[in-house]
């Protein structure tokens, strides 16, 4: 669910982050006092997230994205699909729509995970899908709005029938983002 997501969300930024006050004696269980103070965290750890922009990090980015060059940009019914195609671009989205996508630019550079750009065009909704990459498959992770909030239940049924069309495997364990 979305607080599990956040949670390890905010574990792996922790762990990325050079900063003395997450050096030593974290305590994991006090993140997750509430559901406010893990969310407090998690936002507070994406305003300070320093965007990436080594070269090297760069082009690994866009050699992972190869495989994905036919989803630069695809209407679909009501929404267009765009993939998050270069490390610039997954430094804005996470800037643009408040939320942590910026910081997996180390799993999708490592060919773990795809990012793309959701806009419905009917109500002037923004979103950001990401897949999972695993054995070559892709499958559905998330679905967040601004500031990790839910998509509407439309941008949910048009993304469900993105998916179908490419393949791009919805399990149970994430189906929750498609239920609003």
């Amino acid at each position: 669910n979305d607080l599990l997501g956040a949670y390890v969300d905010t574990v792996r930024m922790i762990r990325m982050v050079n900063d003395e006050k997450y050096k030593t004696g974290i305590d994991y269980s006090a993140i997750c006092a509430s559901e406010e103070t893990l969310f407090n965290v998690h936002d507070e750890l994406v305003a300070n997230h320093k965007q990436v922009f080594d070269e090297k990090v760069a082009e690994k980015y866009l050699d992972a994205m190869v495989p994905f060059q036919k989803f630069l940009k695809e209407d679909c019914g009501k929404i267009t699909i765009e993939l998050i195609a270069t490390l610039a671009e997954l430094n804005h989205e996470g800037t643009f729509m408040n939320h942590c996508i910026a910081t997996y630019f180390d799993i999708i550079a490592n060919k773990q995970y795809v990012g793309f750009r959701v806009t419905n065009n009917d109500k002037e909704e923004r979103l950001t899908l990401g897949c999972i990459r695993h054995n070559g498959e892709l499958y559905f992770n998330q679905l967040k709005g601004w500031g990790n909030h839910p998509a509407s239940k439309e941008s949910c049924l048009e993304t469900i029938e993105f998916c179908k069309k490419h393949h791009i495997i919805i399990t149970e364990e994430h189906v929750h983002d498609l239920m609003p």
